[in-house]
Order: structure tokens, then C-alpha cells, then sequence
């Protein structure tokens, strides 16, 4: 897709430019130099349901004569969710998951469930790109409230999600770490 077709000038055009389809200002009716959010010329949400794997290539043309430039840095900032999962009401007494406890923390965390009845119970972390960092507990719980302690390790701050599972239940929630 292209981001900004001709809508630079001269000087340093693009200082701290985020391209977002909710933009309230379309980079077209902006003027140099770019510096906050814009809705970029093609939209972003192309992209939306397409796979994240393979190669991205970022391609930067300046058309003018006698002009230079320099890009000092950019990101992409790629955002990975799942399909809902859907569970019963009933289902939904038997476990119950609360927020982390701090949260945002820095070293460690405490995660705190109730069980209505004896389960396997799976506690997992996962990064925002879906993919499982570390397993907190995987075993056999009695009914009751119980309460885990876990310390990050070395996992750098950030949003992370930590997933709960039993035989009939699935739940995930956020917490972030701060260093």
C-alpha cells in the first residue's frame, strides 16, 4: 500500500509520523512537516485477516531533483488477536480468574483463581504475538481459592497475557510488566 503519495515539500517532512486509519487528519489535507497521526493515503486495514509471517519490505521514493534525505528510524507496530472463545454460563461458576495482583509490576506477580470443583488447572504466559513464553502451573487443584506467585525471569517490560485452562474452561487476560 502506499502511505504518502506527494504530499511533501522541502525540509524535513516526516518528524514522528505515525500513519492510523483512525486519524483524524488525512496525511493529504496535512502539511510538512508530518509530525503526529495521520490517516495514510491507502488504508492501513488492508491488512486486517492477512497473515503477519513472510517478509515486509519498507520502500521510501523521493522523486524531487537535488533533494535528500535521511531516515533516522521507523516501526511497525503488528497487533496478533485470536478468535473469541465462547463458553457457557454453567461452565463460567466452576472457574473464576482475577486480574494479576500488582499490576503493572516489575519482578513479580501473584495470580488468583477460584475453583468450584477439583481441576487440572494450566497457567501460561504468552507475548503479544501470541506465542507461549512460560508455563506458571500445570496440575491438579482441590475447589477453593488458590493464589500463585510468579516472577518474570527475563522477559523485558511490556503487555503480556496470561491464559488460564481446565478441561472445560478457557480464560485470558493482560497485565503488563514495567522495569
Amino acid at each position: 500500500i502506499d502511505l504518502c503519495v506527494g504530499h511533501g515539500g522541502s525540509g524535513n517532512n516526516f518528524v514522528g509520523t505515525i500513519f492510523d486509519d483512525e486519524a483524524a487528519v488525512p496525511i493529504s489535507q496535512g502539511s510538512a512537516p508530518f509530525t503526529g497521526s495521520f490517516k495514510p493515503d491507502e488504508a492501513l486495514a488492508t491488512y486486517i485477516d492477512q497473515s503477519i509471517t513472510g517478509e515486509w519490505t519498507l520502500r521510501i521514493y523521493d522523486n524531487a531533483l537535488n533533494d535528500q534525505g535521511t531516515l533516522d528510524a521507523w516501526c511497525l507496530n503488528l497487533f496478533y488477536s485470536s478468535d473469541p472463545i465462547y463458553i457457557s454460563n454453567l461452565e463460567q461458576r466452576n472457574v473464576s480468574l482475577h486480574q494479576n495482583y500488582p499490576n503493572p509490576f516489575r519482578e513479580e506477580t501473584t495470580f488468583a483463581f477460584d475453583l468450584a470443583s477439583s481441576a487440572n488447572v494450566r497457567i501460561s504466559i504468552f507475548d503479544m504475538m501470541g506465542r507461549e513464553l512460560s508455563t506458571v502451573t500445570n496440575r491438579q487443584f482441590t475447589a477453593g481459592s488458590h493464589e500463585i506467585n510468579w516472577n518474570t525471569g527475563n522477559l523485558s517490560p511490556g503487555q503480556y497475557f496470561y491464559k488460564i485452562q481446565t478441561d472445560h474452561y478457557v480464560e485470558v487476560k493482560s497485565m503488563l510488566i514495567v522495569k
